[in-house]
């Protein structure tokens, strides 16, 4: 009788520890599913973020777009409402970065609200404002329909160029001043 209780207690005891087993597996499997589930959601969510983001960046590229057309087309009303520098004067007014010389007639805009044309504009230097004083670039430069024209005297009552808020005559780089040595007239003209 003793041997089999002991092989019946053994049973059970086998029994339990082999449902123990399963249950922990059991257990065990259903603690990965969950993380896994859980993993698969923070995904979705993380790939939700991303498309969100890209779709914003997409739309800020797209307003940036529209502004940069906008402002371009401002612009080219602007300049077409610009005369020439005098009348007869053969040729256009380009945006700075699309004037292919060095040296021209420019127009200036400053945020202040000043405008004004300097016979003296140079693509790489900058005029301060004559109400500001704050230093700007050209926006528009007059392109010569031909390179080789007769130099004009100035009319009367004409304005000298101002020297003091002209950036190349303070580098010593503007024609008008005189004060380009021929070896600085060569290379910057040369461009």
């Amino acid at each position: 009788m003793g041997s089999t209780f002991s092989v019946a207690h053994s049973d059970v005891t086998l029994g339990a520890e082999a449902a123990r087993r399963q249950e922990a597996a059991r257990h065990e499997r259903a603690v990965r599913q969950e993380e896994a589930r859980r993993r698969e959601i923070l995904l979705q969510r993380d790939a939700a973020r991303r498309q969100e983001a890209a779709r914003q960046e997409e739309a800020r590229q797209e307003e940036k777009r529209r502004e940069a057309e906008k402002k371009r087309r401002e612009e080219e009303k602007r300049r077409r409402r610009l005369k020439p520098p005098y009348p007869g004067c053969e040729g256009e007014w380009v945006l700075r970065e699309d004037y292919n010389g060095v040296k021209s007639f420019a127009w200036y805009y400053c945020t202040c609200g000043k405008k004004f044309m300097s016979a003296h504009g140079h693509k790489k230097f900058m005029q301060d404002c004559q109400a500001c004083e704050k230093g700007l670039r050209p926006k528009f430069m007059w392109e010569n329909a031909r390179q080789n024209f007769d130099r004009r005297e100035a009319p009367s009552g004409h304005v000298h160029h101002d020297t003091t808020r002209c950036e190349a005559c303070r580098h010593g780089m503007c024609s008008f001043t005189g004060k380009m040595s021929e070896i600085h007239s060569r290379d910057f003209f040369s461009v």
